[in-house]
């Protein structure tokens, strides 16, 4: 998808989308942030390690008359 289809209309930044599929006539979004945005959220920095991760679901503005759905992998 688009990256300012993605800024403009769902107002995600710095991620990348991985895939677009349709579910149950649901649209959903895998994106996940590049590893060279990755930071420590307490020091900033990049030197960190990737041990773990999993899924999240949030949900996002319909598009047309689909639910729209955001899963990104989100690192712990």
């Amino acid at each position: 998808m688009d990256t300012s289809i993605m800024q403009n209309a769902l107002g995600v930044f710095q991620q990348d989308c991985q895939n677009l599929r349709y579910k149950d006539n649901n649209l959903v979004l895998e994106i996940q942030t590049p590893k060279e945005k990755l930071c420590c959220p307490v020091c900033g920095s990049h030197n960190i390690n990737r041990n773990g991760s999993h899924i999240r679901r949030f949900v996002s503005v319909p598009i047309g008359l689909s639910k729209t759905y955001l899963d990104m992998r989100v690192h712990r």
